[in-house]
């Protein structure tokens, strides 16, 4: 028998991450093809350790974060490593592709983008994947979809309008979504504050921004605002300033200057901005990040390796390296 409670409370923070709905491509024949294997395609969120996949050969769809990841690890395990990319059409982010795939191991097989799944055939193995330019694959004994997450606030289904696009406008008196495709967050002050009703609040739900560190601020502006210590505009400037994938920087000064100013009018200390040893940190994480097994700095070597030639010109996002975190995310790079 289930039991249902029920309480009432004056706000709500939602902090639950971005990364619980796993974000599978709906590719023709992909369907068919699990059904019939159970197991041999999986998400990255369900990927464990190199040694289950020793010897075989994988296909790896996309290759930003989490698809650089996992051909690192799997690398000295596995026969054969595919990894699919397709170009970029992101239209938020603008940096060089080639950043990431520069990640890659050096003996992995780049290709392009899917185009379907052929019908399953009697082993997995003999499948046939067909790429865009009509270049056929088999011989794939496992497939890893590192493709990100989309939001997914099941716990708030009354917020989510999947039949709307990004630009579209809702009609007025109806609920204002917060999730539409997946893709993204909106009717967010600050990508914080459902403008409809501020008491229902998001941390670390942003994208475009490197999240701990921009945590910080947000919170406060919550804390701030809730105790009566921070005004917030008139509704309709709330819906004038959407952050999505502007500079962390920037939004910080922002916050500051808001919160500061608000301590002045109401009392409280001063906030500070970022710790100056985050230069520091930053460098670390960097190095840590961008550079190769053999000691190649990948963030700044001059010049696309010959197997990514044909990608060229090809752009995705990035500003400061604390950005990389979250601009580079997996959605982006299948």
């Amino acid at each position: 028998m289930s039991c249902h409670l029920s309480k009432t409370f004056d706000a709500v923070v939602v902090a639950t991450g971005r990364y619980n709905a796993p974000n599978v491509p709906n590719i023709s024949g992909i369907k068919d093809w699990n059904d019939r294997f159970p197991g041999h395609i999986i998400h990255s969120c369900q990927y464990r350790r190199p040694e289950s996949m020793a010897n075989k050969t994988v296909l790896v769809i996309g290759a930003a974060s989490s698809g650089g990841e996992i051909s690192r690890d799997l690398i000295t395990n596995v026969k054969t490593i595919y990894q699919s990319i397709r170009p970029q059409n992101a239209p938020l982010f603008i940096r060089q592709l080639e950043v990431f795939l520069r990640r890659l191991p050096k003996n992995v097989t780049l290709v392009g983008e899917i185009k379907r799944f052929h019908p399953p055939a009697s082993e997995f193995s003999q499948g046939q994947v067909e790429l865009m330019n009509g270049t056929i694959i088999t011989g794939i004994d496992q497939i890893i979809f590192t493709t990100g997450y989309r939001y997914n606030y099941p716990f708030l289904p009354q917020f989510r309008n999947s039949g709307i696009d990004m630009s579209e406008d809702v009609s007025y008196g109806a609920v204002q979504p917060i999730v539409t495709d997946g893709t993204h967050l909106r009717s967010l002050y600050l990508d914080v504050f459902y403008i409809p009703d501020p008491t229902l609040t998001f941390v670390n739900a942003n994208h475009g921004m490197q999240s701990f560190t921009y945590a910080e601020f947000t919170s406060l502006a919550v804390a701030k605002v809730w105790a009566g210590k921070a005004d917030l505009p008139l509704t309709s400037e709330l819906w004038r300033k959407f952050l999505g994938a502007e500079k962390t920087n920037q939004n910080i000064r922002f916050f500051l200057g808001w919160l500061n100013n608000a301590a002045v009018k109401y009392g409280g200390r001063q906030i500070d901005s970022l710790s100056k040893d985050v230069d520091q940190i930053s460098a670390t994480w960097t190095t840590a990040r961008f550079t190769r097994d053999d000691g190649v700095d990948i963030l700044n070597a001059a010049g696309i390796p010959s197997n990514l030639a044909q990608n060229k010109g090809i752009l995705e996002d990035g500003a400061t390296p604390w950005e990389l975190e979250s601009i580079f995310s997996d959605y982006w790079s299948l």
